[in-house]
């Protein structure tokens, strides 16, 4: 996607995205970067509260690890929970690190993508929302 036109800097500017981490400091140039083409995030540091946001707030992608403790699969967890309750959200996984083998499976239960990279994610991030 080229978020250079007016039709797509348009599109991403005011868009909601729920990320999930229990480090969210760590995802602050990122965010700091998305946040440039004026999108909004909402910070959840677990499954349960994001639920609860989700529950609540209209969001236009989710990204969320995968691991947040007790939960090596916390990722999973949120995903399965969103498919349950019917809500369709494209959902980003942020591995940060070479897991092709949750490409896959992320797929398999309706996820939208696994991110290995910051540039990687924030290019799902912008897709994802040209696309709703």
């Amino acid at each position: 996607m080229n978020v250079t036109t007016p039709q797509a800097l348009q599109k991403v500017a005011g868009a909601n995205v729920l990320w999930v981490d229990d480090h969210p400091s760590n995802n602050i140039y990122t965010r700091k970067a998305l946040e440039a083409y004026g999108i909004h995030f909402t910070l959840s540091t677990s499954t349960n509260d994001a639920l609860e946001r989700i529950r609540l707030e209209h969001y236009d992608v989710i990204i969320s690890d995968m691991n947040r403790p007790p939960d090596p699969h916390a990722g999973f967890t949120l995903l399965d929970a969103l498919h349950k309750q019917q809500i369709t959200i494209p959902f980003i996984i942020f591995a940060g690190a070479d897991r092709s083998d949750l490409k896959a499976e992320t797929k398999r239960r309706g996820g939208y993508g696994v991110a290995m990279s910051y540039q990687e994610l924030f290019q799902f991030v912008m897709d994802a929302i040209q696309e709703a």
